[in-house]
């Protein structure tokens, strides 16, 4: 296992299956998905929902969102849609035992966690949120 990748729950070999894979969108969505995979740990710590919440579960909706929230981070650093980010999103499919009204605190959290990376990017060198489809080298050297 790569040094980068031991500590995360997330491992980064789930985002390409290829060298052709590794790019910077998916390295954004790999990083995007332990970010989530902590705000959604956290969110169900914080208070018991009145259903178990696996390990597995949380890391499959993880990188289902992350990789969902690739185009979502396209759209908004293009400057075409400002919007972008209260649609609805698959959340809600996943954690249908959810009350509306949770569901929608975790839809809260989740985007307050893509704003916070988003601020994290801009003052990586990497620039993943503008060059998606560069080849990212970081999955195999790790971060900078």
């Amino acid at each position: 296992m790569k040094n980068f990748d031991k500590n995360m729950p997330i491992k980064s070999y789930k985002f390409y299956s290829n060298f052709a894979d590794k790019t910077k969108a998916n390295w954004l969505a790999y990083e995007f998905a332990n970010e989530v995979y902590d705000v959604i740990l956290e969110f169900f710590k914080a208070k018991d929902y009145g259903i178990p919440i696996k390990h597995i579960n949380i890391e499959a909706f993880s990188i289902f969102i992350a990789k969902g929230y690739v185009d979502k981070f396209r759209i908004f650093t293009s400057g075409t849609e400002p919007t972008a980010i209260h649609s609805t999103t698959p959340e809600t499919n996943i954690f249908n035992s959810l009350d509306p009204k949770t569901q929608k605190k975790l839809q809260d959290a989740i985007n307050n966690c893509f704003y916070s990376h988003l601020d994290k990017c801009a003052l990586c060198p990497t620039d993943c949120i503008h060059d998606f489809d560069g080849i990212c080298y970081m999955f195999d050297k790790g971060p900078y």
